[in-house]
């Protein structure tokens, strides 16, 4: 069998590899790719990191929260100021509203309420605060955000996240491929076709065409492209017989494979003649600025499949770099067409309801195999485990233990371990909490104690339990009872300051609730930004303590955490294959990381530390 370099394994070098690897390397890009995206930069967060940076030089003069404004009129009057003339409430203004509020104008002048009485700040002060409203009030600043982002380099490979992604895609796919060739839902023709994304030298060649809508002559504007659509085929002197196998890829959407164009055309169709269709798969290929007359058109029953247009392509070397930047520049026509529409602004999907009208894109285009990773992959990866690979890297033949003849009483059952699980403020969807924070970027999600214990609790839970032999107890401290531990300020420039902060903010509450507690009583705060960036995602007080704090931005931190609290350590984690590279709890991040699995296990040797500082207490 085949072994793939822990780097990006090329498109080509996945036609070679035998199952289950592609599996195993779909779902792991999958994941990467997801995981780039995260950085992806918040447009309203981005706004207040712009305001800082900006304002940075200036700050021993006045902090923004310090800063308010008033008419150069009312200044000079000695007039009183608004308590809501604040700098911070015109940046609200613009980035909820989409202007200004009226009090504030290119006039005004700004002071600071530092000092005794209100005084006026320093000119240059002045000068970078109106130009920094100015560059906020227009959409080149957020179209300069998203290519920054595309541009930058890539935090585990030497490429940007363009080309990462590009390149990630065309592997995706080649596994999508092999996968769906090895359970037979894609047929031998239309696999061949895609390998031919992988080897441009594959003869017979292949013909790629895009995909668009020809409108009506009554209609004023172009053609409207189907972004991300494209069909494979072979030309037209190497039919087989009366087939020609096509095979349709479209963003969202599984690969299909069809036996005639014409077939491809009837399919398309289908949603070009029925306005009752929910969720309509050709909508998302479609930018915002067209969706509209699209949506008019197909209800007044004026489209059908004459108006859906093939146009054919050469394909090269670049075929997937200019895919991907095809998708970046919908991105941006999207933002565009959402600025320049104030009334009716599109509606965010459901998996983005928390974001504003102006200040959302939704990268689903770029998870890009999702139906193969559901249907193929899984049911792939489950039939490995099934032939002989176990589940959770568990031994494959654990003996059992022999009943040992107990009397009744005479063993006591061992103390439990108990979790206290405070879920900090920045969890929730608060506004102001979010506008206030000038360091992180980070989509808002919302979390509920019942999805943490489920996505992030219930697997260590399990692993302690069952290799400990004691029960665990999952304790929420709510926030009506602790609200200085809801609210506490973890951020910190090292681990040391924020930890000492914590234990000291954890004991207090103790005493004043008069609570005791023992060793096994451990407090852990959860929060949504990293607690020392750059640094940490998480720590433990010490190995053995009873106070840590992690960031649910990664599903393993608060268990690695945990599992510092109760006596494991980095030195025996373990990198575990079973078919693909597995990163065990304790493990710390390296350059390939990004390409490993997670164990969802502690290590033997880390098993063992565990019931050795558990032991003590029995």
């Amino acid at each position: 069998m085949t072994l793939p370099s822990p780097s990006l394994p090329s498109a080509e070098s996945i036609t070679t590899m035998e199952m289950p690897l592609p599996a195993f390397i779909l779902r792991r890009l999958n994941e990467n790719v997801r995981h780039t995206l995260t950085d992806f930069p918040d447009f309203i967060t981005g706004a207040f990191v712009l305001l800082n940076q900006a304002l940075e030089p200036f700050l021993n003069e006045a902090t923004l929260d310090e800063i308010v404004f008033l008419t150069s009129q009312a200044h000079s009057d000695n007039a009183p100021i608004p308590s809501e003339n604040k700098l911070i409430a015109i940046i609200h203004s613009i980035l909820f509203f989409d202007s200004a509020p009226t009090s504030y104008n290119s006039d005004c002048v700004f002071l600071s309420t530092g000092g005794p009485r209100p005084h006026l700040l320093s000119i240059d002060y002045q000068t970078v605060i109106h130009a920094v409203l100015f560059k906020l009030k227009g959409i080149n600043y957020y179209l300069d955000l998203v290519d920054n982002f595309w541009t930058a380099p890539h935090k585990a490979l030497p490429l940007t996240n363009k080309d990462y992604v590009a390149n990630a895609m065309a592997v995706q796919l080649q596994c999508a491929r092999s996968v769906r060739a090895a359970d037979s839902s894609l047929n031998l023709e239309s696999a061949s076709l895609l390998l031919r994304l992988a080897d441009l030298n594959i003869l017979p060649a292949g013909c790629f065409y895009k995909i668009s809508l020809t409108l009506p002559a009554s209609e004023s504007q172009p053609d409207i492209p189907l972004t991300g659509a494209f069909l494979i085929t072979l030309k037209p002197e190497n039919h087989i017989g009366d087939k020609n196998p096509c095979v349709l890829y479209m963003p969202r959407i599984k690969i299909q494979q069809f036996d005639s164009v014409a077939m491809v055309k009837n399919y398309l169709a289908i949603y070009l003649i029925n306005p009752q269709i929910e969720k309509n798969p050709l909508f998302p290929c479609i930018a915002f600025s067209q969706r509209a007359a699209t949506y008019r058109l197909i209800t007044q029953g004026k489209l059908d499949e004459q108006n859906i247009r093939l146009a054919s392509f050469s394909t090269d070397q670049l075929f997937f770099s200019d895919y991907i930047q095809g998708l970046i520049d919908q991105q941006k026509q999207n933002l565009i067409h959402m600025w320049s529409v104030v009334d009716h602004p599109p509606i965010p999907p459901e998996h983005l309801q928390n974001t504003l009208p102006r200040y959302w894109i939704d990268h689903q285009d770029f998870d890009f195999f999702g139906d193969a990773l559901k249907n193929h992959v899984l049911t792939a990866l489950e039939a490995h485990i099934t032939a002989g690979v176990p589940e959770n890297n568990q031994p494959a033949n654990v003996p059992e233990t022999p009943p040992t003849a107990i009397a009744e009483n005479e063993k006591k059952p061992l103390r439990p371990i108990k979790l206290h699980i405070i879920l900090h403020q920045d969890l929730e969807f608060n506004t102001w909490e979010f506008l206030s924070d000038l360091y992180f970027k980070q989509s808002f999600k919302i979390y509920t104690f019942a999805s943490i214990k489920k996505d992030y609790f219930s697997w260590v839970i399990d692993e302690i339990e069952q290799s400990s032999g004691r029960t665990v107890e999952l304790i929420e401290i709510k926030k009506e009872s602790a609200p200085e531990l809801y609210k506490f300020k973890y951020h910190s420039d090292t681990t040391l300051d924020s930890s000492t902060r914590w234990v000291n903010a954890v004991t207090e509450y103790l005493n004043k609730t008069s609570q005791t507690t023992s060793p096994l009583d451990k407090f852990i705060l959860l929060t949504r930004h990293i607690p020392v960036p750059s640094v940490a995602q998480g720590f433990a007080n010490k190995i053995g303590g009873q106070f840590a704090i992690a960031t649910l931005r990664d599903y393993k931190v608060a268990a690695h955490e945990i599992g510092h609290m109760l006596g494991a350590d980095h030195d025996a984690a373990e990198i575990i294959y079973n078919g693909w590279w597995n990163e065990t709890t304790m493990s710390t991040p390296d350059e390939f990381s990004g390409f490993r699995l997670n164990a969802y296990r502690f290590s033997d040797s880390n098993r063992e530390a565990i019931k050795t500082y558990l032991s003590q207490f029995d």
